[in-house]
């Protein structure tokens, strides 16, 4: 259906090898690569993606996408009689114009866009799990809500595609904009407005302004929000676009959308279940859903909201939603050795979602008598208010019987009275190793941990290194 020499064509660029089939899948995580997958070499500002082509070749990858600049690097051979190599100007560009092209070509009935401050992957998967049983859903991978993340989610999308699940977030004014006007979403979901990423929006404000720009698309007709945050239903209101409404929250008015009535978060020390009541559009639903904090409440009510978009028997919403499986790294409870817990919250963090995971932990400790241990990555990207945030949050921390304060924005927070800090309860460290040797020598059987801080410090690994998973 869509041949090598037909994506060179929308990249503008030079094929060389052999042309045949497209790959269906394309990495730029050389770590990531399975036989028969493109590999597209994204030359970053610290690392160059072209550094990687002989383990992505090793890896089986058959198609490649690399920039003529780099073309000094390889040999005529380097990639066999069987492989075949787009060079191009620029690698993110091509990726971008190849998805265009086939989208063009494979028109899925329906787009999907979600962004907010927190909760957009947790979001997108929920609506995967509602609407996939009647339609063909392609969603993002992960988290791939970049621009480079939408066209890795693009070109990886089966031809049978009925709805595209897009995922965008950003650093920066524009974009979400830019993502917007490429993609053209005919539904939008705000989650959440937030502080996060005030270092480029500069105030809530322009968080705002940057989560607003997903209504920008001209093909848009759905859109659903939290009504519960008075900037973002405002925003709403003065909008005077002919848009389906779909709102949710505690505060929404009976019948006009999605009011979650109650929510009552448990853990039975086997597995987290939040149950949910909710006004749907005039009628009452009570759901269970195996997702870990009151906070996704929200995330249920956005189920309903997009599964009574499309239109889906209400009944068939409340079973669905509580097959829902929380993404890897955002909130996941797993198991150690010696009956511990660990509360995985190490994708991300902003001052919203950092606050919420610390109220869960608490919660979780007042079944039992365990010491509760907080390992805290830095929160990135706050500009010049960082300081407050990361003082307000550890304030809140301090309740811990241990915290680990990971990476350099914790370095000059101090709380009143607290100078020296009791070398037994606080300790600071630079980075994921160092996070992980401090914890493993003072953790006791029984503790019961979070794990929670910017993508940038990769606290992933100290996940690994507590549950021995690889």
């Amino acid at each position: 259906f869509w041949k090598r020499s037909e994506a060179a064509a929308a990249a503008k660029g030079f094929l060389t090898g052999p042309d045949g089939a497209m790959p269906s899948m394309f990495r730029t995580d050389s770590r990531e690569v399975r036989p028969g997958e493109g590999f597209a070499a994204i030359p970053g500002a610290s690392v160059d993606g072209h550094r990687f082509v002989s383990d992505a070749l090793s890896r089986g990858a058959t198609f490649f996408v690399l920039q003529s600049d780099r073309r000094d690097l390889f040999s005529v051979d380097s990639f066999g009689n069987e492989n075949a190599v787009l060079w191009v100007e620029n690698t993110e560009k091509a990726l971008e114009d190849m998805a265009l092209a086939y989208l063009a070509r494979f028109v899925p009935r329906r787009r999907i866009a979600v962004t907010g401050s927190v909760g957009k992957t947790t979001t997108k998967e929920l609506v995967r799990n509602v609407l996939s049983p009647a339609l063909r859903v392609h969603p993002a991978a992960k988290s791939h809500n970049t621009r480079i993340g939408c066209a890795l989610t693009v070109l990886s999308m089966p031809v049978s595609t009925e709805v595209l699940l897009l995922e965008m977030g950003a650093n920066a004014p524009g974009e979400i904009r830019e993502l917007t006007e490429t993609y053209e979403p005919d539904t939008a979901v705000i989650t959440e407005i937030s502080p996060a990423h005030l270092e480029g929006f500069g105030s809530i404000e322009g968080v705002l302004g940057a989560k607003w720009e997903i209504t920008c698309s001209q093909q848009l007709r759905v859109l659903s929000y939290n009504y519960d945050n008075d900037l973002l239903r405002r925003r709403v209101e003065t909008a005077g676009r002919p848009w389906r409404l779909f709102p949710i929250g505690y505060q929404v008015p009976s019948g006009q959308g999605v009011r979650i009535l109650h929510a009552e978060s448990r853990f039975d020390g086997m597995l987290p279940q939040l149950s949910v009541r909710c006004d749907v559009f005039g009628k009452v639903l009570d759901c269970s859903v195996p997702l870990f904090g009151i906070q996704h409440a929200y995330t249920a009510a956005f189920g309903f909201a997009l599964g009574v978009a499309f239109e889906q028997p209400l009944e068939e919403l409340v079973r669905r939603i509580g097959t829902m499986t929380p993404p890897q790294g955002r909130g996941v409870i797993l198991f150690r050795e010696g009956g511990g817990l660990l509360v995985d919250e190490a994708y991300n963090a902003n001052p919203a979602s950092l606050s919420v995971a610390l109220d869960n932990l608490f919660a979780i400790r007042k079944k039992g008598e365990e010491r509760v241990v907080a390992i805290l990555g830095g929160m990135r990207e706050l500009g010049r208010e960082s300081p407050i945030w990361h003082e307000r949050l550890l304030e809140k921390a301090l309740r811990c019987d241990v915290v680990l304060l990971v990476g350099k924005e914790w370095e000059d927070v101090h709380v009143d009275g607290e100078r020296g800090f009791r070398s037994n309860h606080v300790f600071r460290v630079a980075n994921a190793e160092e996070a992980l040797a401090v914890v493993e020598s003072l953790l006791a059987p029984e503790d019961i941990l979070l794990v929670k801080g910017s993508r940038h410090y990769e606290l992933e690994k100290v996940v690994r290194g507590l549950t021995r998973r690889t």
